[in-house]
């Protein structure tokens, strides 16, 4: 929207949540900057029919109501960043509820440190701060069972992530620099591109393997899936010669 066309003082039309009578709600997704209790309010009857996953920004001392409107009427997954004596959050990018109704969140944070819980994760470039993997187990009603950070100087981001029918996860993303450590696998990078990983844990964070696409052009990993068969398929876009 062109600032030069649209400025001045005006109204504009508002609405409930809840008049808009839906037939299904599964996520409310809002950053609207100090009103999402009012948004949440219009939304009360919607809540608690439809149960949804709901994802808001909280950010400071004033949205402490609502928070708590949102863990008295839903289980609350909660994380938080600190950079440089700030509050930064995580980039969550993929969740995904396993068999017996856990949780699992994949991202990354570029934070010094990250609070999930009662976990404390820092960031392995510390002082020139890039991107580490954060991956959070939450329990049926929230409350966080682990939270683990994988990577090292180099960027890594976490981007998708599948439950088998044995409920073991796996989890792609992209990593730069020449090589990714993940337990006793070592994954080949292509320097300065970057590179697509796929690793393999149990839902306790035991690992398994990682994988990798190898050697070649810029491949940045978008998702995962599992087959009928039971084996991953993994999807990245590939740029360059």
């Amino acid at each position: 929207v062109s600032q030069s066309r649209y400025c001045g003082v005006g109204s504009v039309p508002t609405f409930l949540i809840d008049d808009l009578n839906l037939s299904a709600c599964d996520l409310i997704h809002l950053d609207i900057e100090g009103y999402e209790l009012k948004a949440f309010t219009g939304a009360r009857k919607t809540i608690e029919k439809f149960k949804p996953v709901i994802c808001f920004e909280f950010h400071d001392a004033w949205d402490e109501n609502t928070l708590d409107f949102v863990t008295a009427n839903t289980s609350c997954f909660r994380f938080d960043g600190n950079r440089y004596g700030k509050v930064y959050s995580p980039y969550p990018n993929c969740l995904k509820i396993d068999n017996n109704g856990n949780v699992y969140l994949l991202g990354q944070f570029r934070s010094e440190e990250i609070y999930v819980g009662d976990f404390t994760l820092s960031n392995s470039a510390l002082g020139n701060v890039t991107c580490d993997i954060l991956l959070v187990r939450y329990d049926h009603l929230g409350e966080v069972s682990w939270a683990e950070k994988i990577g090292d100087s180099d960027e890594e981001f976490g981007r998708g992530i599948c439950v088998d029918n044995e409920n073991n996860i796996l989890a792609v993303g992209t990593f730069g620099g020449s090589d990714f450590i993940f337990n006793d696998s070592i994954m080949i990078g292509g320097g300065a591109c970057n590179s697509t990983f796929i690793i393999k844990f149990d839902s306790l964070f035991n690992r398994s393997w990682g994988k990798t696409f190898g050697v070649m052009p810029n491949n940045e990993a978008q998702c995962i899936a599992i087959d009928p068969s039971g084996n991953p398929l993994a999807a990245a876009i590939v740029t360059g010669k």
